[in-house]
């Protein structure tokens, strides 16, 4: 299981470009849950995670990518981590 939580602010064209990778990669990864967070709701996750940019990935609890993320470097993280699981 993938867990992948993608952190984002309102207004933040980095963040709606990574949801719409997200959701082109994500039906190749059928284990994977994916939560998107507004961290003007959740200012918490910010500290939690220490991150201080959106968007932030986080895959599995852990910090993957953070202040944006390209098709071809999400897809190869996470079929290292579907190598783990």
């Amino acid at each position: 299981m993938i867990d992948l939580k993608l952190l984002t602010t309102l207004g933040c064209s980095k963040c709606d470009q990574a949801k719409k990778i997200i959701e082109k990669v994500q039906p190749d990864f059928s284990d994977m849950k994916v939560e998107i967070i507004n961290l003007m709701e959740h200012p918490e996750l910010a500290v939690k995670y220490g991150v201080m940019i959106s968007p932030a990935l986080i895959i599995n609890e852990k910090v993957a990518f953070v202040g944006g993320v390209n098709e071809e470097q999400l897809r190869n993280k996470l079929m290292l981590i579907g190598e783990d699981t």
